[in-house]
């Protein structure tokens, strides 16, 4: 009878750390799903409140008021930077030369050089990035900040959610060339002007509705620009670029579309300057795209 009893307390505790366990393991899955719950609805939240403040941005960054405030940012940016190199260089045609100099051939000293106490005393800095779009076109990006790893992070993002991606220096500068640009008033006999700007020294000219552009070598720009200027010429705007030494055509309307809305987010940066691509989009794809809108 004692024999009895001891199985029948045994198969009772047995029985009973079986239901412990059971209840353990039913309480730990229903901890498990609802955590993952959770942490699903926490992501859902989380990508709607990005898209939504996202949205939100980008409409503000639309309206006129602040284009023109980030233009006029810029604009001071870049006197703040030309002015220190200004007190350096007294003479004006020496200040012409030297930021030229500066940057055609972008040296890392010359870089730092641009490092400058504002008026505000606000230190700003010229950083170039380099990467490459969507379809692969490649894309340099020159900046003007005052926080270097600040600027970095947020190119790097709209690179990232571009469809994009950030490289080092020296990965896509190759494709690009320096040049002198500048841009004058075009006549009714357009191909006139254009054979007497080619014997002023011009590289290149690219015909648009109501003006011509003139690619000039780099050191020659002021000279060229002021024989222009001697010739009649009106002179409309007149800046340094990076020429793409080849392009990449893309023709599918949502692929060139989503390259445009690329660089056009790029442009829209507080810190960015200039932005230049190897992009080539057809006129027939940018009627279709500006139909779409």
């Amino acid at each position: 009878m004692c024999e009895l009893e001891k199985n029948i307390e045994s198969f009772d505790k047995k029985k009973s750390e079986d239901l412990l366990k059971r209840k353990r393991e039913a309480s730990k899955r229903y901890k498990d799903k609802n955590r993952e719950l959770v942490r699903q609805k926490a992501r859902e939240f989380s990508k709607n409140y990005y898209w939504k403040n996202l949205e939100l941005r980008r409409e503000k960054e639309r309206t006129p008021e602040r284009k023109k405030q980030k233009s006029e940012w810029r604009k001071e940016n870049r006197e703040r930077i030309n002015e220190k190199f200004r007190e350096k260089y007294q003479n004006d045609e020496e200040f012409r030369k030297k930021s030229i100099k500066r940057k055609v051939k972008w040296e890392k000293s010359n870089i730092e050089r641009a490092v400058s106490k504002a008026s505000g005393g606000q230190s700003l800095v010229e950083v170039t990035y380099e990467g490459f779009g969507p379809e692969g076109i490649a894309v340099l990006v020159e900046t003007a900040t005052d926080n270097r790893n600040r600027t970095g992070q947020e190119i790097k993002g709209l690179f990232d959610s571009g469809g994009g991606q950030l490289t080092g220096p020296g990965a896509v500068s190759f494709n690009f060339e320096p040049k002198g640009l500048f841009v004058v008033h075009k006549n009714q006999n357009s191909d006139d002007q254009i054979l007497s700007l080619i014997d002023l020294g011009a590289q290149d000219v690219e015909e648009t509705e109501d003006s011509l552009e003139v690619y000039v070598d780099p050191k020659q720009l002021s000279a060229i620009k002021e024989k222009a200027q001697d010739k009649g010429f009106r002179v409309r705007s007149f800046e340094l670029v990076q020429n793409p030494k080849t392009l990449k055509t893309v023709t599918g309307e949502k692929e060139a579309g989503k390259a445009l809305t690329f660089l056009n987010n790029l442009e829209e940066h507080d810190d960015v300057q200039k932005v230049f691509a190897t992009l080539d989009v057809p006129q027939e794809t940018l009627d279709k795209i500006d139909a779409g809108k």
